[in-house]
């Protein structure tokens, strides 16, 4: 875009303010600032340099975040199981086999409570089923339902297989009222 906006640039003024631009917009100012410092001619250069300083900065930063734990100053003795824990005056280090079985001790409890809570969720969904089920089937079991289409016990008039397109129900009626005639 540089280039279109001042086409008869020299090259070397281009290149400046090329890499110019591309480190003003890094997010790490400080970054930008250690390149610079190290005075890229080509824009290509200035990538290489930008890519090596983040990786040698996110490389250390891997390296420098061991969390400290500070422990209470009591002359209580205490057995501890793990021997690689440094220990430097009040404060214990972290090591990386007590944090993955602080991990592994977070994920069985983290387990164990969702298996029980899933748990009762079946539970409660197969007692609601089920009652829905004896609902139903009380429902259908009633002595008392009878068709008033035709008469007959254990079925509706809607599910009456003697109706025939809903014309059965008006002959139906029609015969009786002319027998009590």
């Amino acid at each position: 875009m540089v280039r279109k906006a001042y086409p008869g640039m020299d090259k070397q003024l281009f290149n400046n303010i090329s890499i110019e631009y591309m480190l003003s917009g890094l997010p790490d100012q400080s970054l930008a600032y250690d390149v610079l410092t190290k005075r890229p001619k080509t824009m290509e250069e200035t990538i290489n340099l930008v890519t090596w300083h983040l990786t040698c900065k996110n490389g250390m930063k891997g390296k420098t975040q061991i969390r400290q734990v500070e422990t209470m100053e009591e002359e209580e003795e205490y057995d501890y199981e793990d021997l690689n824990c440094r220990k430097a005056g009040p404060q214990r280090f972290v090591t990386e086999e007590r944090l993955n079985q602080f991990g592994r001790d977070m994920k069985e409890s983290m387990t164990r409570d969702i298996i029980k809570a899933v748990g009762e969720i079946v539970e409660e969904k197969l007692m609601n089923l089920n009652t829905e089920k004896r609902a139903v089937s009380e429902k259908q079991q009633k002595p008392n339902s009878k068709c008033y289409s035709c008469n007959q016990a254990g079925h509706y008039s809607r599910d009456c297989p003697n109706r025939k397109n809903g014309k059965q129900q008006y002959k139906n009626s029609t015969e009786e009222n002319s027998l009590n005639k």
